[in-house]
């Protein structure tokens, strides 16, 4: 004799209470054997598909599945594909759960409930650790240090008299090192991912380039071009933000205008 598969405790959302009483037994086990192997809540409806070939559509009425259309040639309007929609829904309430409903638990909830159940998080699944650690480690893959010298010894050696009484740098002294550190350091720091770094080097780069004085050197066209080549180049990518490229740019009114 064929052992009856039991059937699950209920525990229903209180706006799905009731979804079983429009289904007769048989139906409901019939459920449990099937498997969904694609599932989808686009925000206005669940789509679901099934390890027997099925689909069904249901519109979602007050966030809950409602109203099914399903492709199984059963006489019953709530048939087995929607009982096994609903017992999945049931282990998985987030599915029902949108972006705004995330957003607002997230406001509510407090820093160090957040950071208890991450840490928790983090134990348990290693692939979340690794993505983690990617995204949020502060060890530099370049010695910034390094770079940031190098371009304070290129800065020092423009400063000569017209420096000290007007500001002025002496771009054609500093001309070769300068333009070696636009076409070799900026792109060893970017290709080591370093962009917000590269971004603070050129912002310093272009203050000095914007100078309206700075133009009257045979040194600060070529220098110019260079400049502009990069942070056009780096501005075509999704590494800095609007107000970063914006800041760059803005530092470049001079140089665009004498170029």
């Amino acid at each position: 004799m064929q052992t009856k598969k039991a059937l699950p405790t209920f525990h229903i959302r209180i706006n799905m209470d009731g979804w079983q009483y429009n289904i007769d037994e048989k139906t409901l086990r019939e459920a449990l054997d099937l498997e969904i192997t694609e599932i989808e809540n686009n925000g206005v409806e669940i789509i679901a598909k099934f390890n027997d070939n099925t689909e069904i559509m249901t519109p979602l009425l007050f966030d809950s599945p409602s109203h099914p259309f399903c492709n199984c040639n059963s006489k019953h309007y709530f048939c087995k594909h929607y009982a096994a929609l609903m017992f999945y829904v049931e282990k998985h309430p987030e599915l029902l759960k949108s972006d705004d409903d995330i957003e607002d638990i997230i406001s509510v909830a407090s820093e160090s409930n957040i950071k208890g159940f991450l840490k928790r998080e983090l134990e348990v699944n290693p692939d979340l650790k690794k993505r983690f650690l990617d995204e949020f480690s502060k060890k530099s893959k370049i010695d910034e240090t390094h770079y940031s010298k190098k371009l304070r010894k290129i800065f020092r050696q423009g400063e000569g008299y017209n420096f000290e009484d007007h500001g002025m740098y002496d771009l054609d002294s500093m001309e070769s090192d300068l333009y070696e550190f636009l076409r070799e350091d900026i792109t060893n720091i970017l290709k080591a991912g370093e962009y917000d770094f590269a971004f603070e080097l050129l912002l310093k780069i272009g203050k000095i380039l914007n100078d309206e004085i700075a133009s009257t050197s045979d040194s600060w066209y070529d220098l110019s071009e260079e400049y502009i080549q990069t942070i056009d180049a780096l501005s075509q990518t999704i590494h800095l933000s609007k107000s970063q490229v914006g800041e760059l740019y803005s530092n470049t009114d001079v140089i665009h205008m004498c170029l």
